[in-house]
């Protein structure tokens, strides 16, 4: 656990966000696989200037989200910035509306959800683009997102049941 923990704030990067390793700028998904990480180990009270990371996230925003500086919105980020903000529990400070505009651009007439508007869907995409509209609650027909395990609240609580009757079990 310590290491881990280490590792994470060792690669917290020059801008703010979490990088892909020491010295690396911030990238959306490593920043969130370090905070969900501490989260669940419970040490995300050890994440050091928590205020830089959540000025990362926010500038990280504008039609939709951005996983680099400089970089176009793509519609994964949506759940990658997304959930590190809800479990820094500043979702609130999204731009909720223009994120779900980009979302929507992003999904096609086959089907499925692309990176960028007028792009071929793809699965990562349409799986994490609708975990983005589920965290904004604006569509009632999609289920709640647990931004932690990254599957529907219902899935995880499925999971922990099905992982606490295998322990039953064994005993």
């Amino acid at each position: 656990v310590v290491v881990v923990v280490v590792v994470v704030v060792v690669s917290k990067a020059f801008d703010g966000g979490i990088g892909l390793r020491v010295g690396a700028e911030g990238h959306g998904g490593t920043t969130y696989c370090a905070i969900a990480s501490l989260v669940l180990m419970g040490r995300l009270k050890d994440l050091p200037d928590r205020e830089a990371l959540i000025r990362w996230c926010m500038y990280g925003q504008g039609a939709g989200f951005v996983g680099r500086p400089n970089k176009p919105p793509d519609s994964c980020y949506s759940f990658w910035i997304g959930a590190t903000m809800k479990m820094l529990g500043v979702y609130d400070l999204t731009a909720c509306q223009e994120n779900r505009k980009f979302n929507l651009s992003c999904q096609t007439t086959m089907g499925g959800f692309g990176k960028y508007p007028d792009s071929f869907p793809d699965p990562l995409h349409s799986y994490f683009g609708i975990c983005g509209l589920s965290f904004m609650g604006v569509d009632e027909c999609l289920l709640p997102v647990d931004p932690v395990w990254g599957i529907t609240e219902r899935a995880k609580k499925r999971a922990l049941k099905l992982r606490a009757d295998a322990t039953a079990a064994s005993n």
